[in-house]
């Protein structure tokens, strides 16, 4: 199996700057210009890494293990200078399954547990593809002390398909997917439910390869087809770790059922008059007054707004980017009277972040909308 590791170095790259994954974003995005003393590094040439033991460990070498538990404090200039980051020591978990960190595996490959080592190493050597970040290139060279604490030896990570899906799209990085989950301690038939998206009746949204889930999740639905229903038996070093993560205690197996409910695509405006209106119509850069009530779910689903349930037209100028893109285009032409239906697909809504608390991720939305007639130059109303 091909693994993107991507998700895994965002998130890493991110602990280890204390940045949130937006500042050290995925290759493609631009993260902005920066001024840095790390980001001026990116002219030193690249060095071979050096490692040096501090303390010699006693403990069982860590070459032999799935996994590695350590304590990483990292600096920008020197071991022990400057900081990188916000500074402070590290508790992560590697896996080689993954190999997010190439470096650190390649640098432990001589190290044994409960071992002290200091590590000269580049960001690329790191992490083989540096997430572009606005504080390291490259090049820049990072200076590592790292402490093995654990090494865990290979555990079955196991994935089978329940209920076979149906049609030729396979799961792969990049699709955004919607899914129902049940997730459980102890075994799949009578464990202890920690977490359920059926339980919530609530599908859970999730963009493969975008580390936004685990890596037992990243990993093991890829290739589902819609309909498909898995059940992932996933070690502790490929979901939480050594984490305290409440009703999940530290190195938790995790029993997850999941079901590929559908894959969500960017899609199309969809525009159809219900009532005609007279008169002219509507042009981009013009101010008008509409009535409009929007659903989730069709047109008499969950409804999440309304301006005729507060008996107040709302304003707006058209083109102008005031209002979600579907708007901006699926009010242009409509003469007063009119009532037009939209669909209107996330991408030219509200996105991959919805609107919280009212308009999940990547929902598409319905509205209703009439066209009362241009606004009067005294009326003002402010944008949602």
């Amino acid at each position: 199996m091909k693994i993107n590791t991507t998700p895994f170095r965002v998130f890493l790259c991110a602990v280890l700057l204390g940045c949130s994954t937006f500042a050290c974003s995925e290759p493609g995005q631009d993260p902005g210009a920066s001024s840095s003393p790390a980001a001026s590094a990116s002219a030193v040439p690249v060095a071979a890494m050096k490692v040096t033991e501090v303390e010699a460990g006693s403990g069982e070498p860590v070459a032999d293990a799935a996994a590695f538990h350590a304590e990483l404090e990292v600096w920008s200039d020197k071991i022990g200078g400057e900081p990188l980051g916000r500074g402070g020591k590290v508790d992560m978990v590697v896996a080689a399954e993954t190999a997010q960190m190439p470096g650190l595996l390649e640098a432990a490959k001589e190290m044994k547990v409960g071992g002290k080592y200091d590590i000269e190493i580049t960001a690329q050597q790191l992490f083989g593809e540096v997430p572009p970040n606005d504080r390291m290139q490259p090049n820049t060279p990072l200076y590592i002390q790292m402490t093995v604490k654990e090494a865990f030896a290979t555990e079955e990570f196991k994935i089978d398909t329940v209920t076979p899906g149906s049609g030729e799209k396979a799961a792969a990085d990049g699709d955004i997917v919607k899914v129902h989950y049940v997730g459980r301690l102890g075994n799949f038939e009578d464990g202890k439910v920690f977490d359920s998206s059926r339980k919530r009746d609530e599908p859970f949204v999730l963009q493969l390869g975008a580390g936004q889930v685990i890596p037992g999740w990243e990993l093991g639905l890829l290739g589902m087809k819609k309909g498909e229903l898995r059940r992932l038996s996933i070690p502790h070093y490929l979901a939480y770790g050594v984490t305290d993560k409440g009703e999940i205690p530290p190195k938790s197996r995790l029993f997850f059922e999941v079901e590929l409910v559908d894959f969500i695509q960017e899609g199309k405006l969809e525009s159809q008059t219900v009532t005609e209106g007279q008169g002219e119509a509507i042009k981009a850069g013009e101010k008008g007054d509409f009535h409009y009530t929007g659903w989730l779910t069709k047109f008499e689903g969950e409804k999440f707004d309304s301006s005729k349930d507060r008996d107040t037209p709302f304003s707006v100028v058209l083109g102008q980017g005031q209002v979600i893109q579907g708007w901006d285009e699926g009010l242009v032409g409509m003469k007063p009277g009119e009532v037009r239906r939209l669909t209107i697909p996330y991408n030219m809504a509200y996105g991959p972040s919805g609107r919280p608390p009212t308009i999940p991720p990547y929902a598409t939305l319905y509205f209703e909308v009439e066209y009362l007639g241009p606004t009067a130059a005294a009326t003002r109303a402010p944008t949602p």
